[in-house]
């Protein structure tokens, strides 16, 4: 994972966008855009009763194709070892935090928050995919970071590993 070498991680962890819904969202947007371009840019025939321009349709259609290969391409991933937590929130965000830097970490429930990037929450910036729990990092600077986990049991059994190092 992103430059670690997984033999040394005592926790790993990749999770993407791979809720059915939203799936289906993208698969009928994209599939009546592409057949709203194909009628009306190569049959000629205009797509609706009140049509968009040509220029708006394929537009549209880029925009919604970009959204969608933003999603494919969006994941976190989580690695601890017994030096750093790093966490990589594809393609926005990369960190690497060492274990000296860390103050404190315990999993939390941080609710309902939504998905993607959330900053300026009690836990500092949440990165999360899905769910409700994260591991919350507070800085000896300050800075507060709060990952999402899918895999809280194994998160916990690595920070119990982990939290010696913190403490020395």
């Amino acid at each position: 994972m992103f430059g670690i070498n997984n033999s040394s991680a005592i926790f790993s962890e990749k999770q993407k966008f791979d809720q059915w819904w939203i799936w289906l969202i993208f698969i009928g947007t994209n599939s009546i855009l592409l057949f709203g371009a194909y009628q009306q840019l190569i049959l000629g025939e205009s797509f609706g009763d009140k049509p968009m321009s040509d220029t708006g349709l394929i537009l549209s259609l880029i925009l919604s194709l970009g959204i969608t290969l933003l999603f494919v391409m969006l994941s976190l991933e989580t690695v601890i070892t017994k030096q750093s937590i790093s966490f990589n929130f594809k393609p926005f965000s990369r960190n690497n935090i060492l274990l000296k830097n860390i103050d404190s970490v315990k999993l939390v429930n941080y609710g309902f928050v939504g998905s993607g990037i959330r900053m300026g929450t009690k836990y500092g910036t949440i990165y999360k995919i899905k769910g409700q729990t994260g591991l919350a990092i507070v800085l000896k600077n300050g800075k507060k970071y709060c990952l999402g986990t899918q895999k809280e049991d194994e998160m916990l059994a690595a920070l119990k590993q982990i939290v010696p190092i913190l403490k020395s």
